[in-house]
């Protein structure tokens, strides 16, 4: 390893704690076998409240006004970012305390195991390093011209996600269930890749030549793939909120949840990150069963 690379890896710690200080984030996923589940993850972005000797503190994962409570042992992948640099390590949920903000305010929350080592991404590979990896969830997006019109095609969603994870239906093969659903009024469609989760919204990238789509309308509305864990890819409204160009020319967007024209659906899709988290979880207690 190069001396420069060398050095910033070795003082991940410092830079942990200056991410602490500017009141920063990490962005966080219940590991998977990716060879197992080769779908996307819910990657969270949480606020990095405390790092000690020992462990990391950090907020509770949440979505419009949901705190997602991990157990404790679950295995998560953690990736910081400075400036260009990027990190990826492995951690667990060793239990959960309140913190003190320098602000002075009480927070609740989780606190994880302070890794061994981090590993420095490539700009290649921004996303993973040998011992980490974030898997990022496909996204469908469409131009939404008359949010309202979403309402029909979002309840047909619901239903039918409900009736698979029910069993009354049975789950369909990729191919049915990516032209599942009927569309509203929306434009042509494009990809994206989901980065992040947080409290009121999500993170999309995008390739730099669907910038004129994004930018030019204020609503978008996308069917999420969660697949195998939830069959059907969920739908959603979203709020552009801001975008921007990276050094690599990586059209980023940040987007609020969109549920004003649709109230009812916000609790189905918070209870559907909900399920997804826990059958990541149950699989990992599994797993850990069976090695015992």
């Amino acid at each position: 390893m190069p001396s420069s690379n060398r050095s910033r890896t070795e003082n991940w710690k410092h830079c942990l704690s200056q991410i602490a200080e500017r009141n920063g984030s990490l962005e966080l996923a219940v590991k998977v076998d990716h060879l197992l589940n080769p779908g996307g993850d819910l990657i969270w972005r949480v606020r990095l409240l405390q790092i000690t000797d020992k462990e990391i503190v950090v907020e509770h994962p949440a979505a419009v006004g949901r705190t997602f409570k991990l157990s404790t042992a679950t295995e998560l992948v953690c990736g910081m970012t400075i400036g260009q640099n990027r990190w990826m390590f492995g951690t667990r949920v060793v239990g959960a305390r309140t913190v003190k903000t320098p602000t002075g305010r009480d927070t609740p929350g989780l606190i994880l195991a302070l890794p061994d080592k981090v590993e420095r991404c490539s700009r290649r590979e921004f996303f993973r390093v040998p011992t980490a990896q974030f898997n990022l969830a496909q996204v469908e997006c469409w131009p939404l011209l008359d949010p309202t019109s979403a309402v029909t095609a979002e309840t047909v969603n619901r239903a039918m996600i409900t009736d698979q994870l029910n069993g009354v239906t049975a789950a369909p093969t990729p191919e049915d269930a990516a032209g599942a659903l009927a569309l509203p009024n929306v434009g042509p469609k494009f990809h994206a890749k989901l980065l992040n989760v947080s409290g009121g919204g999500i993170g999309l990238m995008f390739e730099p030549k669907n910038q004129g789509s994004v930018d030019r309308n204020a609503f978008l509305w996308v069917k999420v793939n969660l697949q195998p864990v939830i069959a059907t890819p969920v739908a959603m409204t979203l709020k552009r909120c801001h975008t921007h160009l990276d050094s690599a020319q990586n059209l980023y967007g940040g987007f609020s949840f969109e549920f004003s024209f649709h109230a009812a659906h916000q609790r189905f899709v918070v209870d559907l990150f909900t399920r997804y988290v826990e059958l990541i979880e149950s699989r990992q207690r599994e797993a850990r069963q069976k090695a015992a």
